[in-house]
């Protein structure tokens, strides 16, 4: 059995109820691997934002780390377009490898949480 790939892009598939259809997400979201994902309405105007983070560490020094991701927050447009915001925009800057995110009702409103390889748990207001 032979496998071939010929997609190695971050992308979102769309699923229409007949068709399937693969959508390669904004350039920024492809510097580096996405271990944490949220996908929601994040900014309050009743349209999915994406949210991706990731980074990874533990490669042959010759490799070199891949660790250019700060969080990637893709704002949700019209017609299931995602425009980059900037860490420093969007407000969540997260430093280091990034595990795993979620939003979660915590303390009478939902949060980010976000958890990172060998450091502490990071929490957003939304």
């Amino acid at each position: 059995m032979k496998y071939e790939t010929t997609t190695l892009e971050s992308a979102i598939l769309w699923n229409d109820g007949k068709n399937l259809s693969l959508t390669p997400l904004p350039m920024e979201a492809q510097l580096s691997p996405v271990y944490g994902i949220i996908a929601d309405d994040l900014d309050g105007d009743s349209i999915t934002d994406i949210w991706l983070g990731g980074n990874f560490y533990s490669l042959k020094p010759q490799v070199g780390r891949h660790d250019a991701g700060k969080g990637v927050f893709l704002k949700g447009g019209p017609n299931k377009t995602y425009t980059y915001q900037s860490p420093y925009r969007s407000g969540l800057i997260v430093e280091g490898e990034v595990r795993d995110a979620a939003l979660i009702w915590y303390k009478n409103a939902y949060r980010i949480f976000i958890a990172r390889n060998n450091s502490s748990l990071l929490v957003f207001g939304r």
